[in-house]
């Protein structure tokens, strides 16, 4: 599994609209892209992504932006990852084993299947609601002398 630059920005877009979701506003591109040091442009494009998944939303306007379309522990990292990267392992059988002529008798398919498996539930039971949590706890840490 490999993480690209799409779905950890896509991850940490998320993530930056999930510390905002109280605020009951939408955060402005910029914002977003200055924050979580994303190259605008590409933000752009994942931004599109993420709407389409009815991950958000945006609203138009001086006063818009994007926002998150359900509450962030209702959104999860395998939400955001399948989202973007797909299956979390790139093998010929997974996530269908049709797509090989020989996974019936193949040795692999359960390790790769498991290794799927494992990933997925690692990553589903981790919610933005937790992430945005302990940045802002590590936020609320910080001393300034």
């Amino acid at each position: 599994m490999k993480i690209s630059a799409k779905g950890d920005y896509a991850c940490k877009a998320v993530l930056e609209l999930a510390i905002n979701y109280h605020e009951g506003k939408p955060v402005q591109i910029s914002d977003i892209a200055e924050r979580q040091n994303i190259p605008i442009k590409f933000l752009e494009q994942i931004l599109i992504i993420l709407k389409q998944g009815g991950v958000t939303k945006s609203k138009r306007g001086a006063e818009g932006g994007y926002y998150l379309a359900k509450p962030p522990e209702e959104i999860t990292v395998a939400d955001i990852i399948l989202l973007t990267e797909g299956a979390f392992v790139h093998a010929p059988c997974i996530p269908q084993e049709d797509n090989c002529k020989n996974s019936v008798d193949c040795v692999f398919r359960p390790i790769w299947q498991e290794v799927e498996d494992s990933i997925y539930h690692i990553l589903q039971k981790t919610n933005f609601k937790i992430l945005s949590e302990k940045v802002m706890n590590k936020e609320q840490l910080m001393y300034y002398i």
